[in-house]
């Protein structure tokens, strides 16, 4: 039965409410300086309103373990695309979406409604 709910359940049901936002001309020190001061694991990049990515709390270590510099800008490590879902979508086809493409990180900024800018 469990299955069964969490299957119809919508995107919107797992939306973080607690969202932080930035140009993607931040550094990497900068980012995990907004996670720290505001208490997310993330940042969403926007870019004249427009959603060019995210960063995570992840993605500066993994930065720092491969020997990247603090003061690199977010920007030189974003994708070229970005997997998007809308509130709407099925919590379980968003989910087959992540496994499809290998993404940890699905929706986090294309779920962003406004900016939130820190």
């Amino acid at each position: 039965i469990f299955f069964r709910l969490c299957s119809a359940m919508k995107v919107k049901s797992f939306m973080a409410t607690n969202v932080c936002s930035s140009p993607p001309s931040i550094t990497f020190q900068e980012a995990s300086r907004l996670m720290v001061d505001r208490g997310v694991g993330s940042v969403v990049l926007l870019e004249h309103d427009v959603l060019r990515g995210i960063v995570t709390y992840a993605d500066v270590v993994k930065h720092i373990a491969a020997g990247g510099e603090t003061t690199q800008r977010v920007r030189t490590q974003l994708s070229d695309e970005l997997l998007t879902v809308n509130e709407d979508t099925v919590a379980a086809d968003a989910a087959e979406l992540m496994k499809i493409s290998d993404e940890r990180e699905v929706g986090s900024g294309a779920l962003l409604r406004g900016s939130n800018e820190c």
